[in-house]
């Protein structure tokens, strides 16, 4: 993220010059539109609120941009928390959502950047502070549509092929070793501050000297 003080992890990831980036994730009170069969009704769900098999309103990514993003239903199959230090972690709004500043949105069908820049991070009346912060795995690799119709990227997308502007795009296989967590099957994992590392595309793994994430929170 690169803005303010406090965030619980560190990476690197996005197009080259970007520098330093931070976890990407969501505030608790953050609402994403779950699914229901009633044509017509929009039901969200807080993010803190979310637990495994909860279906959700998502937009598939494009294949090699060869057409509009398609909206479908994906599974939740575990949420992910990751507790702040006592400074706090910076969270920006986004129309409503409380974000990660470098968290990759889109407005509608518009193009993707970070919250950061789309709310023009440092304006205090747009920043809260999180003592947890939260992201979601989905069966499939997906977007989720937040409130007034926000997409945002969840765990598992690649950033690497994409420029400044572009979509983020899933790979199964790169995040298939999350599912050796432990906690993972029961669709819940709790990380402690630094317990946790994370690599260029937001993917957390456990510190070696830490342990598992088991014995630093893992409820």
């Amino acid at each position: 993220m690169g803005h303010g003080r406090g965030k619980p992890l560190t990476r690197t990831r996005g197009p080259a010059g970007k520098g330093t980036k931070e976890v990407s994730c969501f505030h608790a009170s953050t609402r994403v539109r779950i699914f229901t069969t009633d044509k017509g009704v929009f039901e969200y769900k807080r993010m803190d609120k979310l637990v495994k098999a909860d279906k959700l309103w998502t937009r598939r990514y494009r294949s090699k941009n060869s057409g509009p993003s398609q909206g479908h239903v994906s599974t939740v199959e575990c949420v992910m928390t990751f507790a702040c230090p006592p400074e706090g972690q910076p969270m920006v709004e986004v129309k409503g959502n409380f974000l990660t500043p470098d968290h990759y949105v889109a407005r509608g069908n518009g193009t993707w950047t970070t919250a950061g820049e789309l709310t023009s991070f440092g304006s205090e009346s747009q920043i809260q502070s999180a003592s947890i912060v939260y992201n979601i795995r989905l069966q499939e690799g997906d977007h989720i549509e937040l409130g007034n119709r926000i997409y945002a990227a969840t765990l598992g997308a690649r950033f690497d092929t994409t420029g400044s502007e572009e979509e983020p795009t899933y790979s199964e296989e790169d995040a298939r070793y999350l599912q050796d967590l432990p906690g993972y099957s029961s669709g819940r994992i709790h990380w402690a501050p630094v317990a946790a590392s994370v690599d260029r595309h937001g993917m957390p793994t456990f510190k070696q000297k830490m342990g598992l994430p088991s014995r630093v929170g893992n409820t």
